[in-house]
Order: C-alpha cells, then sequence, then structure tokens
C-alpha cells in the first residue's frame, strides 16, 4: 500500500472513530398517551413527552405511563438511551383529573422499584398537588418499607419526591436545557387549571393545552410557537358520545363539553389567528369513531371551520422532531 492510499486510509478510520463516538444531541415530543378518561384499548392516559438535549421532562403522567416509555423505547431504539423512564427529573402536572395523573405512583414507585431512580423526583403542579402526592406515599407505605429494609436492591431515596405547587401564571422551572412557564387555562371548575410554554435552549418553543375550554387562551403564546399541543373533540358526531343516553342527559353533556373542553370549531378559529408552524392534537374525544378514520375526521372538521396550516393527530407514541422539518 503506497503512502497516499495509506494516509486516505488512516484518515478515513480516524473520522470514523470519532463520529462513532461524538455525543448526538436529540430535541423532540413524543405523545406517550393521547387517550381520555374512557378506556381504549390502543389508548394509554394522557402523558406527553419532551426531550431537550437528550434529557426528558415528563407533561402529566396518565394510567400506563411506565409501559409506554417502554413502548416508545422499543418503537425508537435509536433515541431509547434518552427516554428510558428513569432519566426523568421532573414532571409537570396540567391539572389533577385521574386521566391525568394515575400514573403518577408508576413515575414514583414503579420506576423506583426496578432499582432504576437513585434521585427524588421533582413534581410541580396546581393546588392539592402536595395532597395527591402524599397520599400515593401513604397508600403504598408498606411497599417502600419491605423494599427499602427486605431483600430487594432498591436505592435508599429513589422513592422520594421533591412537590412544588406553582402558580398558574409565570415561570415554574429553569435548567440549561429549558425554561417552562405556566399560563392559566380553564376547565371546568378547576381552581388553577395550566397550559406550559416548554422553551428550549435553542430557542424553539413547544405550547402544551392541558384540558382547556378556551383555546383562544393559547393564541398568544402560539403564535410564537414551533409545536402547538392542544387537546380536541369532533362536532359532527358529537352524540356518538352517547348513544344510549336520553335527551336531558345529552344536554347535560353538551354542557359539560362547552364548560370542560375543546372542540374542533374553537381549535381551528383559534389556531387560525395563531399560525404555528404546527398544531398536534392529543386527547381526541371522537364518539365512537377511532383510528384513522377518526383522524380523517379531525383533519375534516379543522379544515371546514377555517384552520388550513401543518396539522397531526397524534397517536400514542408519535413522535415530532423539534424543530418539525416536515409538517403535512
Amino acid at each position: 500500500m503506497n503512502n497516499r492510499i495509506y494516509r486516505k486510509v488512516v484518515i478515513c478510520f480516524l473520522v470514523l472513530l470519532v463520529c462513532t463516538n461524538v455525543s448526538y444531541s436529540a430535541d423532540f415530543v413524543i405523545t406517550l398517551g393521547t387517550g381520555v378518561p374512557i378506556p381504549q384499548p390502543k389508548k394509554r392516559g394522557s402523558a406527553t413527552l419532551v426531550v431537550v438535549n437528550n434529557q426528558p421532562y415528563l407533561f402529566d403522567a396518565g394510567v400506563g405511563v411506565q409501559d409506554q416509555f417502554i413502548a416508545a423505547m422499543k418503537k425508537y431504539p435509536e433515541y431509547a438511551s434518552f427516554i428510558s423512564p428513569e432519566r426523568v427529573r421532573q414532571v409537570f402536572l396540567t391539572h389533577l383529573h385521574s386521566d391525568h395523573t394515575l400514573g403518577l405512583d408508576e413515575m414514583i414507585y414503579g420506576v423506583w422499584a426496578g432499582n432504576a431512580r437513585s434521585e427524588k423526583l421533582d413534581i410541580y403542579g396546581p393546588e392539592q398537588t402536595d395532597e395527591l402526592v402524599s397520599g400515593l406515599h401513604y397508600a403504598f407505605r408498606a411497599d417502600k418499607d419491605l423494599r427499602l429494609y427486605g431483600l430487594e436492591p432498591v436505592t435508599v431515596d429513589g422513592w422520594m419526591t421533591n412537590v412544588k405547587v406553582t402558580p398558574a401564571t409565570g415561570q415554574v422551572y429553569k435548567d440549561d436545557n429549558v425554561t417552562v412557564t405556566a399560563f392559566p387555562v380553564k376547565h371546568g371548575t378547576w381552581p388553577d387549571p395550566r397550559g406550559y410554554l416548554v422553551k428550549t435552549d435553542k430557542g424553539h418553543l413547544i405550547v402544551i393545552s392541558g384540558d382547556n375550554r378556551e383555546p383562544e387562551l393559547l393564541v398568544p403564546y402560539a403564535k410564537v410557537a414551533d409545536v402547538v399541543i392542544s387537546e380536541v373533540y369532533t362536532l359532527s358526531n358529537f352524540d356518538d358520545n352517547f348513544p344510549k343516553e336520553s335527551e336531558e342527559t345529552k344536554e347535560f353533556w353538551t354542557e359539560y363539553f362547552n364548560s370542560f373542553h375543546t372542540s374542533t370549531k374553537q381549535l381551528a378559529e383559534a389556531m387560525k389567528k395563531a399560525k404555528p408552524k404546527l398544531l398536534v392534537t392529543t386527547h381526541q374525544i371522537t364518539g365512537q369513531t377511532t383510528g384513522k378514520v377518526a383522524s380523517a375526521l379531525i383533519t375534516k372538521e379543522m379544515r371546514l371551520y377555517g384552520y388550513d396550516g401543518p396539522l397531526i393527530n397524534a397517536q400514542d407514541l408519535t413522535l415530532i422532531e423539534i424543530p418539525h422539518s416536515s409538517p403535512n
């Protein structure tokens, strides 16, 4: 082998060696759970994972969230080391409805029981978040004591939590990767539900609505957002949600939805004003319609009511890159 070829081989080898050892920095969102209180076979409870510089941050923790982490790791093996549940250090709750919190015990005790967490878990949320977490600790005290003082190989501090009850307005968290700011939304009679604005160190903005009946409240944040993640329910098949109910009961549920949730018409009108770079729907209430048919119905109604921007109707484990390079 002559010297020129030898040098080229050595250079290629060194480049390959360096590239394989570079730490890849990934920013993305995974909708771990997009379900609603009524159980659905292919949807788990509300949970959204934001990953910035390979560090995950969890927003809401619906039922099955720990399983969804594992499912996401299998679906996206290239990101598996970033999205394992023990890497989560912060959980942000939008409100305390059970479909957004039933997986909180999984994040506290389930992850710890697998000897995966060694540090306290920080939990941010509205009034009574501290009571909710205290109740979980009380409920699992026998489990905790047996694991701590029995034969299980668990860490001493991994079951502990640091709960921070925060106002629905203003910055609630900041580190080198993200700044998380709460903003008030309206969800029935909950005293202080909130959405969250996540600003990354690169300046990208992610809006998470939580459950909210007034999408107009999202507009100031959505105008500058890279991604808006919002709940929605369809209108054209609304009565299909209650096929066996009386007219009186249907009237009750109509009033309930108007007080608690966002319709496609409301969301389309608000996002038509805001023009976010990408709108993602989650927590979709679509009557008896599911899967691709439900997604098509949401899109049809959003277009009918005037929103013509980029739209993804997320399913469980949908991954959205930040910034999103190829909106549909």
